[in-house]
């Protein structure tokens, strides 16, 4: 839905996407889906997910139910010559460090 937060999650050694997390407003509530993006694999130059998994709410209170998994066995890119040059600035970036924060009651 428009306005809602919708958050990525990426691997910090390669850069991948390896989730995303959105959440929507519904009538009872709001319901949490998340998306991991596994198991990446070159496709003419192309690095993409072949593991799509998506689930909503929890799956301890509500366990295999409102989940899909997509399973994708080709990839082919809609540009043609898509051949990008990455910034160096950009190719050498670190990622900041992980921060956790926890609280206890």
């Amino acid at each position: 839905a428009s306005g809602s937060p919708l958050r990525h999650y990426f691997d910090t050694k390669e850069f991948l996407k390896v989730r995303e997390v959105s959440v929507r407003q519904s009538p009872r509530g709001a319901i949490e889906t998340i998306t991991d993006l596994t198991d990446y694999k070159d496709f003419g130059g192309v690095r993409f997910p072949t593991i799509l998994h998506s689930h909503q709410g929890d799956p301890r209170l509500n366990p295999g139910h409102n989940s899909m998994e997509i399973r994708v066995t080709a990839v082919q890119a809609n540009v043609a010559n898509a051949a990008l040059t990455v910034p160096a600035n950009v190719r050498m970036a670190t990622a900041p460090p992980v921060s956790r924060i926890s609280s206890s009651r």
